[in-house]
Parts: structure tokens; sequence; C-alpha cells
């Protein structure tokens, strides 16, 4: 009984909506909507999201419709005041434009030598192309150039795309390289030279002059550029025009350091002496070397002593400094002041301080690039005494580990997490030294699910991944980071992964949730079917019963008291009789 009386009380509101509706009345009513009647259903206007983007809701033809925005970027049309740059989802490029980054002009290359070349693809000048096609044509054929970070390009997606190749013989000379790159129906290209030169460099110091007696002992570097190369090399002394003294040695493949020595016979004849050095290398690049030394009767002081005090350890990490002191003394033990003294490691060369009367001393730092193992450091003193020079070199091996950079996880920082929820990785790498690392491999492992992190600005490494239920089970995740030169680094951190979000959940029964919601429809549309043909038909019931009613008093009031005329009855009778009829013909 109570369930008919609420459905009674349904469908005679929803029969008084229909029959009563008023604009204005602060009810959206059948038959109005938010065309006809915004006061009360409310306004067709302003950015619909859910339709995609620049989609707006507005009336067309009296209907709210979704209709596309005008004057916004991702609405396929490319309108006034947009280009590429601004909107390349509406807007195609002008121009594709290539800049060289590596090499330049003043670099040349040996043979074996590996080359990555490197461009820059930008649009109209300015925009970073993103996707390009590019390829590089030159004495290497033609080559695909990569914007992943899988090829020395940098880091992925940053419009630097790159490969490598190796130089051979038949690249010997100026050679010219074209540059093409495809990018959205538009074509870019350039041009640049490569010049190939197989010269080998030689370091080595040779007295000006030597005495009758005297032993010159030589020491010396040979360098592919700057990578020591091990090679065999001939060395020949001759006065005027004769061999006096031949030898054949090999530098060594670390640090390309070689050393042999020529005694000064006492009956040597006096004057100017050649030097000549010559090798060729696996590859085929050659060395030469030439130099020339004096011959005189008179004795010279003896050489300088250089004495490097023992080391604070034996083993050094990279981004640390090694605190060098040498004692500088003559051949008869007296100190040595106000010398020259040089390092030479590491690819570069640097001065020592002179702290006290013959001693000299330098913090080494050694660079995050330096070779792991035996890396060789050279000393040379010099000490001018008038017209005379006497001159120190020596040379010694310490051994450098890859070290460890720096990390830190800015992001997460909650450890408690849902099925369906994105996690924003954010770390920042750096070297001891406080330096940003600017190129390194930076992945995330959860589980099974590697994640790598890209470089939005130097030094921080991001990215974002959306958890599933394959995580539930996952206790921390980890981040690994490589960097160009081999060192690493690793971090760990607790994870907890249990439930799902809405979004997740509705995403995961998409199919039961499209079924559930079709039911409910149908439902309210057959209740609201049912309470409006109830309603007619009771409304239709009673308006019969008062015209039959109506009828009856009239044919009383005219037959039976005479109260009205003939006419008068005929009119109303017709009248009463007519409305019956429409409604007994309503359907419902």
């Amino acid at each position: 009984m109570n369930k008919k009386i609420i459905i009674a009380v349904f469908m005679l509101l929803v029969f008084t909506g229909i029959v009563f509706a008023e604009c204005g009345n602060g009810s959206c009513e059948t038959g109005e909507n938010q065309c006809s009647c915004p006061s009360d259903c409310g306004q067709c206007s302003g950015d619909y999201s859910a339709a995609g983007a620049c989609k707006e809701l507005a009336c067309v033809n009296s209907v709210c419709s979704v209709i596309t925005k005008s004057g916004c970027c991702g609405n396929e049309m490319c309108e006034s005041g947009e280009d590429y740059s601004g909107c390349p989802a509406d807007c195609l490029p002008k121009s594709v434009d290539i800049s060289l980054v590596f090499p330049d002009s003043n670099t040349f290359f040996v043979f074996g030598e590996r080359v990555n070349l490197l461009v820059e693809v930008l649009v109209d000048n300015s925009t970073k192309a993103i996707g390009a096609d590019v390829t590089a044509e030159g004495p290497f054929k033609t080559m695909k150039l990569y914007n992943d970070s899988q090829h020395g390009d940098g880091s992925a997606f940053d419009a630097v795309y790159g490969n490598y190749f190796i130089v051979t013989k038949d690249m010997l000379g100026q050679n010219t390289m074209t540059f093409t790159a495809f990018f959205r129906g538009l074509t870019g290209t350039a041009t640049a030279e490569l010049f190939v030169s197989p010269d080998l460099n030689i370091v080595l110091h040779v007295p000006e002059e030597v005495a009758l007696g005297d032993v010159i002992d030589f020491s010396g570097n040979v360098f592919a550029k700057t990578i020591p190369a091990g090679m065999s090399l001939d060395a020949n002394i001759l006065f005027q025009g004769q061999t006096v003294f031949s030898e054949t040695f090999e530098s060594d493949s670390n640090s390309g350091a070689f050393s042999f020595s020529y005694p000064v016979s006492l009956l040597s004849k006096l004057g100017t002496y050649a030097l000549e050095i010559t090798g060729t290398d696996a590859e085929g690049n050659s060395a030469d070397f030439s130099a020339s030394f004096e011959v005189m009767e008179k004795v010279f002081p003896k050489g300088l002593k250089i004495e490097v005090l023992p080391l604070e350890q034996e083993i050094f990490s990279r981004g640390n400094e090694i605190l060098l002191v040498v004692n500088l003394s003559d051949d008869k033990g007296l100190i040595v002041e106000g010398a020259e003294i040089t390092v030479n490691a590491f690819e570069k060369q640097e001065k020592m301080f002179e702290f006290e009367p013959g001693k000299y001393s330098l913090a080494l730092n050694i660079p995050f690039s330096a070779p792991a193992g035996e890396n060789t450091i050279q000393i040379s003193a010099l000490k001018e005494q008038g017209p005379v020079t006497n001159r120190a070199f020596h040379e010694f091996v310490v051994t450098v580990e890859k070290t460890t950079v720096l990390a830190e996880l800015l992001s997460p920082k909650e450890k408690v997490f849902k099925a369906g929820d994105t996690i924003n990785f954010e770390v920042l790498v750096s070297y001891s030294n406080g330096h940003a690392v600017t190129n390194a491999d930076v992945f995330v492992l959860i589980g099974t699910e590697e994640i790598q992190l890209l470089q939005p600005e130097p030094g921080t490494y991001s990215g974002n991944y959306m958890l599933t239920s394959e995580q539930y089970d996952v206790p921390v995740f980890s981040v690994k980071i490589v960097d160009e030169y081999g060192n690493v680094n690793s971090l760990e951190q607790e994870i907890n992964v249990s439930g799902e979000t809405f979004q997740f959940f509705l995403m995961r029964n998409i199919f039961w949730v499209l079924i559930i919601v079709a039911v409910v429809a149908g439902a309210l549309f057959a209740v609201s079917k049912f309470g409006f043909t109830s309603a007619a038909k009771s409304k239709q019931k009673s308006e019969t019963q008062k015209l039959e009613e109506k009828l009856e008093q009239l044919q009383t009031n005219y037959f039976k008291k005479g109260m009205i005329s003939r006419k008068q009855y005929d009119v109303q009778a017709r009248e009463i009789k007519t409305k019956l009829r429409s409604l007994k013909g309503r359907k419902f």
C-alpha cells in the first residue's frame, strides 16, 4: 500500500510539472532546457573538456550542443596569431634548419678514431624539432642520426641528433659531409667539412747543449691527438748526415711513454747532431719527430734531482685531489730554489708552487673523466743558471678508480600508494664538487618495469609512471645512475602499493560499468514512461466523468424541469459530446 501511495505521489508531481511547466519558477521542467530557459536550467556556455580539447557549449537550433572553440590551440585550425612554435598541434613549420654541433672546422681526425657526429635541428630557427628524420652523407656513405641518448647524442628528445663512425684510410684529407633533415613535410640541409690527417704527436724534451762524456736520457710520449698510443718507434741520431746511433723500442699503450739513452763519447766530434724518431701504428697513423742538439767540449753542471714525497694513499677516486710535494736538489744534494716545475697529468699541465726553499707542492685534481686504472704523472723541472739551463724529469704511476656520483631522490617522498596512482620520479645527480651530472643514464626499476628518466634541466632527471596491481607485492623501487665516464650510484626506497583508485577501478571494470549504466538508464526511462501514462489515464477518466455528469444535469434541466430552451440545450449538449469524443479518442 505504501509503495502505491509513493508511486501515485511521484506520478502526480511529474504530471503537475508537465502541465504547469513555467520558465522562471526555479525548476527545470519537461519541455525546458538550457537554451529555452537558462534561468531554470542553467547557462549553455563555457569550456567542455569532457569532449576533448578546444570544445565549448553553445546553443545551436535551441539545443545546447558541443562545438569547436575558435582561437584555441588544438582545434585543428591554424588561426591568426598562431604558428608552429606556439601551437604545433594546429600549425605546420615553415623551415627546417640544421646547425653542426660537432665536429667544428678546427678539428682533425686520425685513422681508427671514432667520430661522433652531432647536429641540432630546429624549425623556424627557434623551435626544437623532436622526431625529425635526419641523415648524414659523406665518406662513410649514408648514416642515420638519432635523438635517443643511445648514439652519443646527449639527452633524448633534445633535438640534438648523432651517431658514430670509424675513420678509415680512404677518408684521408678533406671530406664533405651533407646533413639532411625531414620534418612535417619540410626538408632542411647543411654541409660541413671533415679533415683527416694521420699524424701522431711525439712529446719529447731534447737538451740544446750536451758535453763530451754525458749520457742523454730521452723520455717522452706519443699521442694520437690526446690519446696515448702504443707502437713501435725507430730513433736515429745523425752527425753530418751519417747515422751514429740507432734503436728501436715500443711506447706504452696506456701512457704512450717511451725512453732510451744516448751516451756521448769523449771521442765524439763536436758540432750539431740531429735526432729523428719515426713510426707507424696499427691503424696506419705515422709519427715523425726531429730535433737537434749541440755537443760541446766544456763541462756542464750535472742534472737536477726530483724527489717525490710519499703519497697519502695508493688508489685515488675520480674527483679527489692528489697532494704532490717534491724536493728539488742538484747533483751535490744542495736544495734548488726558484726553479720552474710543471706537472703533466690527466691531459693538462699545471705549475707547482714553492712553499719553502727547495720544496714545491700542487693539489692535483683528478677529473671525473680520468681513465680508470693506471695513469702516468710527469714532473719536469727547469732552472736557469746564467747561460746554462739545468733540467730534470721524473714520472710515476697512480691508480685511479671510478667514483660514486651523488644522488638525491627529490620525489616521491611518500611511500604508500594505490594502483592507478601516478608517481612523479625526480632525482638530483651531481659530482662531489657540486657540478651537475649532465650526461647520465638514469633508470627507475620497480618490479619488472624499467622507467628511463629524462633531464629537463642540468642535473635533474624526472619521469612519470602509473602504478598497477602488478606492483602490489613490490617492496622497494631502485634508481640506477651511470654517467658518461662509468661513474655509478644507486638508491632504494620502500614502497607499499595496496588498494586502487576509483579511476583505476572504472578502467579495470569498464565493461561492467557500461552495462550497469545502460540498465539504470533503461529502468529510469520505464518508470518515467509508466508514471506519465498512469497520470494521463487518471486525468482522462476524471474529465470524462465530469462531462457525463454535466450532460446528465443538462438533460434534467431541459426534459424534466424545462428550465432552458431547445436551442440552448442543443448548443450545450453538442459542445459536451464533442469534448467527450475527444477525450475517449486519446491514446497513451
